[in-house]
């Protein structure tokens, strides 16, 4: 892994980078688990599934530009691929969420955690966050991304791979920690969402 940051504050920025790396080979799971259903339950010995290695790489990059002492303009990207990975609902991708703070966790504003899982995804992020008194924010962020694209050829995807959403944010540095509450959207869910972090993530 290769982990670099020279933000100039935790919480909410105003600017500097940060970037995250990782790449590794995952090998030797062997989970124990049940499907239940109607009729009682299944174990991970009668499915047989087999968990053979596979290697993972992620990526994760911001960017803060500012613009004045007020505004502050952001960019960040995320990456996550699973390459030779065979079983699915394991190991994938949990896209959604404003912050990162769940095992393999792609941040995407529109979305909730865990709303949408793939084994490979890509997201752009853009925003403006503006500071009118100290400590007191508000951010308007749009992002778009496509998953599940690592095993389909360019000409096989289609509306359903790719994903777009935006998140209107009001937020305070207080001693706790951050607070936030947003109003999301995403044009795949269709729906208005209300979101709320308080505190730092570990």
């Amino acid at each position: 892994f290769f982990q670099k940051n020279n933000l100039d504050l935790k919480i909410f920025p105003h600017k500097g980078s940060y970037v995250d790396f990782q790449a590794g080979l995952i090998y030797g799971q062997k989970p124990d688990y049940k499907f239940i259903t109607q009729g009682g339950s299944i174990s991970s010995d009668t499915l047989n599934i087999v968990f053979d290695p596979y290697q993972q790489v992620k990526l994760k990059y911001g960017k803060y530009f500012p613009l004045s002492p007020k505004w502050t303009i952001l960019a960040q990207t995320n990456h996550g691929i699973n390459f030779n990975y065979k079983a699915s609902y394991f190991n994938f991708y949990s896209v959604g969420g404003i912050n990162d703070f769940i095992r393999n966790q792609i941040p995407f504003v529109g979305l909730t955690e865990n709303q949408v899982n793939a084994h490979s995804i890509s997201t752009l992020l853009a925003g403006i966050q503006f500071e009118p008194v100290p400590n007191l924010l508000a951010t308007l962020k749009a992002n778009v991304g496509i998953q599940d694209y690592l095993d389909s050829e360019m000409s096989n995807l289609s509306f359903k791979n790719f994903l777009s959403g935006y998140a209107l944010s009001a937020g305070y540095r207080s001693a706790l920690g951050p607070i936030e509450i947003s109003l999301i959207y995403s044009d795949q869910a269709k729906q208005f969402k209300g979101y709320v972090n308080i505190g730092f993530t570990f």
